[in-house]
């Protein structure tokens, strides 16, 4: 244990570095996330369904004029998007979960 010790207070730049690192990767970067949804050829479907990774809190989309509905705060409808719009912004924070990208689903249907 005396070793590690050693090394780190002899980088200690690296170790600074590190730290950051650390913080950035499991505290900033896992706190809320924001993206977008595009639409598919000419327009968007008259219903568009999300489904996330986990639960996340604060659930809001930028456009006040599309209707979201959720009832696990996990899976979302959206309904009257307009159809001058090419892309869909929303945000959320995680709730208790971080997930990742892959775990995230989108469908439409008319």
């Amino acid at each position: 244990m005396n070793q590690y010790f050693y090394i780190i207070f002899r980088n200690f730049q690296h170790f600074f570095y590190f730290l950051n690192s650390f913080i950035n990767a499991f505290f900033y970067l896992k706190k809320d996330g924001r993206s977008n949804i595009r639409r598919f050829g000419n327009q968007f479907d008259t219903t568009v369904s999300l489904s996330l990774g986990a639960q996340v809190v604060n659930f809001t989309v930028d456009d006040p004029r599309i209707t979201v509905n959720s009832n696990d705060n996990q899976n979302y409808i959206f309904t009257d998007i307009p159809t001058s719009i090419e892309e869909v912004w929303f945000q959320f924070d995680y709730a208790d979960t971080f997930f990742l990208s892959n775990t995230v689903g989108v469908a439409g249907s008319t």
